[in-house]
């Protein structure tokens, strides 16, 4: 009986070993950096989650429209609330929401952006060039939000960012200098909107980006270089003015021959 006891609190430790014993695998199907960036949709899938971004609470998903108006010349507020002091009265505090959710969110998109930008030269297929154009747009489009809010000795980034990075102070017209290289970089790329399938409305286009650098240009009252832009658009005939002016404020209007560029997203979509 002795001997059949040992026996079966031998079998047991064994056991209790073994199941305390840690075991380090490597699960074959997770998904990482090394193994992600490898298609051309790897790097679409890059591109779609960097438009994601500006669905943020931040950004057009929540008040960035209330914070542009606010700090425009013609915004005003009655509220004595002081989450929107700041706008009212045109100064920053890093401390409100707003403020941090603005400069986080399109940091952030910024980051999405050359994650792609940065990687595409590695990858091959007929469509990388365009989709490198798209996260072209995009970082210039969020640097352009940035700088209006901020103004332009903000945060330098170029370049795939890593944990330990400390991104630089951008000296006097770097940001704008930034933009216009992504942009002019970007253009020979870019479809034109009549391109685009009626499903992938809301994607950069040539025209958007030809917008875009003509307002970086007015805002250095470099008119002369807006002006060329802003005829290219005019004389693409890929947009037009619509009948009824209202009809711009219609969320029954969604497809807008009018808009160059809209942020288009789906309410409690996947």
């Amino acid at each position: 009986m002795k001997t059949y006891i040992v026996k079966i609190l031998s079998i047991y430790l064994l056991m209790a070993f073994a199941g305390c014993a840690e075991l380090d695998l490597v699960n074959p199907n997770a998904m990482s950096e090394e193994s992600f960036w490898k298609t051309e949709v790897d790097l679409y899938q890059g591109m779609i989650a960097t438009y994601d971004a500006m669905q943020l609470d931040g950004l057009y998903g929540g008040n960035l429209p209330v914070v542009f108006t606010g700090i425009s010349d013609d915004g005003t507020g009655e509220s004595t609330n002081e989450y929107f002091a700041p706008f009212r009265f045109k100064t920053f505090n890093s401390d409100v929401y707003l403020n941090s959710a603005i400069w986080q969110h399109f940091y952030a998109m910024i980051g999405r952006a050359y994650q792609v930008i940065d990687r595409a030269p590695g990858i091959s297929g007929p469509n990388v060039a365009a989709i490198s154009a798209e996260a072209r747009f995009l970082a210039a489009f969020a640097y352009y939000n940035l700088v209006s809010f901020f103004g332009g000795n903000i945060a330098y980034v170029d370049r795939i960012q890593n944990a330990d990075d400390h991104p630089r102070r951008s000296g006097d017209g770097e940001i704008y200098s930034l933009v216009e290289a992504l942009l002019l970089d970007a253009i020979p790329d870019l479809p034109l909107a009549s391109e685009y399938a009626e499903a992938d409305y809301g994607r950069a286009t040539k025209g958007a980006a030809h917008a875009l650098l003509a307002k970086a240009y007015m805002q250095q009252h470099k008119y002369v270089d807006a002006e060329p832009l802003l005829r290219e658009i005019i004389i693409s005939e890929e947009y037009e003015l619509l009948e009824n002016f209202a009809d711009n404020f219609s969320e029954q209007n969604v497809v807008n021959p009018e808009a160059l560029f809209v942020v288009n997203f789906l309410h409690d979509g996947p």
